[in-house]
């Protein structure tokens, strides 16, 4: 003889939720608040916009969620995007971020990171990298009494595309200094990260009874090179450069090396 015990709601049929949506959560609190804004770009895995949003350093500590198709999703950010920087934004991975020609670069940082959203909730937190290079230029040793002197660095990368590849081109920084004083003059600028070294230099320049005299034009990208510095690293280390005008040598500095190279100067 055969019995059968029946439960009330057993017989109940499970919700089929595989075409659900994704409830995805953010955690933007390691950003630090020094990065005032940050853009943000969410792909499927054909590159089709999901969504576009921007936040502001006070809604780093809030709660950040939404719901997404479920599958493979790549978000993007930048931070601190300004005034150095034209961002092109045709909401598609070619949106780009190109440094605005003789400005310093601004202050970048980014973050990306693919996420498989095949589950019902999906949480990810979001740690942003450094994208550019603090140089500062110490001038050492007077070019001429009533001389004005600025500096131009020649790089070979114009830019980004929001997904890191990179946008060659030629890009010029100019600086003039920020500190003078009778024997050494300082310059401070950022220089976004470059896919090759070789070819950038560094011209001295000064501004001589209306004349602009060329007081030396130097290879910084060889510099870089020859001294091991890692321009793929996640943080990039800044740079100090001296460079003396008297004695004819350059010394570069990083967190990690320090090296010094004769050059030829003349005043």
């Amino acid at each position: 003889m055969c019995s059968a015990l029946i439960f009330p709601g057993c017989s109940k049929i499970k919700e089929d939720r595989t075409k659900c949506p994704c409830w995805l959560s953010l955690d933007f609190t390691k950003v630090d608040t020094c990065i005032k804004s940050l853009h943000i770009w969410f792909f499927d895995d054909a590159g089709m916009l999901l969504k576009r949003d921007t936040l502001y350093s006070p809604e780093y500590k809030n709660s950040y969620e939404m719901e997404i198709r479920r599958g493979m999703v790549r978000y993007h950010v930048w931070g601190n995007v300004s005034d150095g920087t034209e961002l092109s934004d045709d909401l598609s991975l070619d949106a780009s971020l190109v440094k605005r020609e003789n400005r310093s670069a601004d202050s970048l940082f980014c973050s990306g990171k693919e996420l498989n959203t095949n589950f019902e909730t999906k949480r990810d937190t979001v740690i942003m990298f450094k994208e550019y290079i603090r140089v500062h230029v110490w001038l050492n040793g007077q070019s001429g009494e009533n001389d004005t002197v600025c500096l131009e660095l020649y790089c070979n990368t114009a830019g980004q595309y929001i997904d890191n590849r990179y946008i060659s081109g030629a890009s010029i920084i100019r600086a003039e200094p920020v500190v003078t004083n009778q024997m050494s003059s300082l310059f401070s600028f950022n220089m976004m990260r470059q896919e090759n070294m070789r070819g950038m230099h560094l011209a001295v320049r000064a501004i001589r009874k209306g004349q602009v005299i060329e007081i030396g034009n130097y290879p910084f990208g060889e510099w870089l090179v020859r001294s091991g510095y890692d321009m793929a690293a996640k943080k990039l280390s800044d740079i100090r450069i001296d460079l003396d005008m008297a004695m004819g040598f350059v010394t570069i500095v990083t967190e990690d090396w320090r090296e010094t190279y004769p050059v030829n100067i003349e005043i």
